[in-house]
């Protein structure tokens, strides 16, 4: 199809205000395949193909951290339990400031003549 560089342009949709092809509207939450609201192309039920059907619902077999083979190789690293919140500690880090003074105010960057 030829977009709107090329000389042609897509009607005005009536319900979000621009121009795009067919006459599902993505802002209406319809659906571009099936025609049908409530949900986008992406998550159609009908965008399963014969060779796929069902296998995108599956979740990946995942272990249990423990059984991964680096954890049991540091358990000193990998506790069972995690000691908890670290303790609140002291900054020991300030910038003195001179009573008084105001901000820079200087251009980051050179500004044109007014």
């Amino acid at each position: 199809t030829r977009g709107p560089s090329e000389g042609y342009s897509y009607p005005v949709c009536t319900t979000c205000g621009r121009r795009h092809p067919g006459e599902y509207c993505r802002a209406a939450g319809t659906c571009f395949k099936c025609g049908q609201a409530g949900h986008l192309q992406k998550d159609c039920k009908k965008n399963t193909t014969a060779g796929t059907s069902g296998q995108a619902d599956k979740k990946p077999d995942v272990s249990p951290i423990n059984e991964q083979p680096i954890v049991s190789e540091f358990p000193d690293v990998f506790p069972d339990e995690l000691p908890g919140i670290p303790p609140v500690r002291e900054v020991e880090f300030n910038i003195e400031l001179i009573p008084g003074a105001e901000p820079i105010s200087k251009a980051p960057y050179r500004m044109a003549p007014v």
